[in-house]
C-alpha cells in the first residue's frame, strides 16, 4: 500500500540520480522557505508551520524576500567586482527568482557553479528549470561533512578561488557552526569568498525566538539564531568587505528597506586571505 504521506521525486539531467522518498511527516524547511517567498513547491503540512511562524514573527516574509535579493547581490558582487568564477551554494533552495544561478551566468556564462541541498523536491526542480550552463545539483547535507565533501570531490576545484554561499542555513544547524565554516575554509584557496547569512534574536523579542523555536523543533531542523558577534565569528579568516556585517535588507542596497521589529537576518561577503599557519 502507497503512503499518502510520502511520495517521490524523479530529478533530471543527472544520470546518478535515483528517486527519493519525500517524507511528509513533519514540516521542511526549505518548503517553508519556499511558502514565504509565496512559492508552490510546499505541502499542507509546511504551510500550516510556515503561517504558525508568520503570526510569531510577521515579519518573516519580508525577511525571506530580503535575504533572497542579498544572495543574489552579493553573488552579482562577487562575480562583477571580485572576479569569482566558480560558485557553491550549500542550501540552495527552490530557483525562485532572484537566484544565484541566473546572476553569475547573466554575468559569467562560463562560471562552475555547484549546489546543493538536502530536500529532494529542490535538486529535481532545480536541474529541470534552471537555465544552461555548467550546473551541477546535488542532494547532500551539511550536517554530514565526510559524505558532503565526498559528494563534492569531483565537482568543486578547491585548488581555484571558490565563493562559499551560506544563504539563511547555519541558523538550523544546533551546535559549533564555526567547526563546520572551518572546514570548508580550510579547503578554500586564497581570494575565496563567504557569502553568509544568518538569522539573530531582537534584543527586546526573546518570546518571539522561543516561540518560533517551538514550531521549528516540530520540523526538519531546529531554530537556532545567534548574536551578532557568533555570527561575526563565522568569518574568522576573512576579511569582510564593506559595508561588513550588516542586515541583510541593507547590504549594498541603495533602496530604503522596512527596519524588522522581531528576529532579524545579518549578512555579509569575506575575502579568504592566506593562510598564517
Amino acid at each position: 500500500m502507497v503512503n499518502p504521506d510520502r511520495t517521490t521525486a524523479q530529478p533530471r539531467g543527472n544520470p546518478d540520480d535515483q528517486p527519493t522518498e519525500l517524507n511528509l511527516d513533519k514540516p521542511d524547511t526549505g518548503r517553508m522557505y519556499d511558502y514565504y517567498l509565496g512559492g508552490k513547491d510546499n505541502f499542507a503540512i509546511d504551510r500550516a508551520a510556515a503561517e504558525a511562524i508568520i503570526q510569531v514573527n510577521p515579519d518573516t516574509r519580508v525577511l525571506a524576500r530580503q535575504n533572497r535579493a542579498f544572495v543574489a547581490r552579493a553573488a552579482e558582487y562577487c562575480t562583477r567586482h571580485l572576479g569569482q568564477r566558480q560558485f557553491l551554494d550549500i542550501g540552495t533552495g527552490l530557483p525562485t527568482h532572484p537566484n544565484v544561478y541566473e546572476t553569475v551566468l547573466g554575468i559569467d556564462p562560463d562560471a562552475r557553479l555547484i549546489g546543493v541541498d538536502n530536500n529532494p523536491i529542490v535538486r529535481a526542480h532545480d536541474t529541470a528549470l534552471l537555465p544552461a550552463g555548467e550546473i551541477h545539483i546535488r542532494e547532500g547535507d551539511l550536517r554530514e561533512l565526510d559524505p558532503l565533501f565526498a559528494l563534492l570531490a569531483p565537482l568543486v576545484h578547491w585548488d581555484e578561488p571558490v565563493t562559499l554561499i551560506l544563504g539563511a542555513v547555519m541558523h538550523f544547524i544546533p551546535g559549533d557552526a564555526g567547526t563546520i565554516v572551518a572546514a570548508f575554509r580550510d579547503r578554500m584557496a586564497t581570494g575565496s569568498c563567504l557569502v553568509l547569512s544568518h538569522a539573530t534574536s531582537p534584543d527586546n523579542g526573546p518570546q518571539v525566538v522561543a516561540d518560533a523555536q517551538r514550531v521549528y523543533d516540530r520540523s526538519s531542523a531546529p531554530f537556532v539564531p545567534r548574536g551578532r558577534s557568533e555570527i561575526a565569528a563565522l568569518f574568522d579568516g576573512f576579511v569582510l568587505e564593506p559595508p561588513d556585517l550588516v542586515d541583510v535588507g541593507d547590504w549594498r542596497n541603495d533602496e530604503e528597506q522596512p527596519t524588522p521589529d522581531g528576529v532579524r537576518i545579518l549578512g555579509g561577503v569575506g575575502v579568504l586571505g592566506p593562510s598564517t599557519s
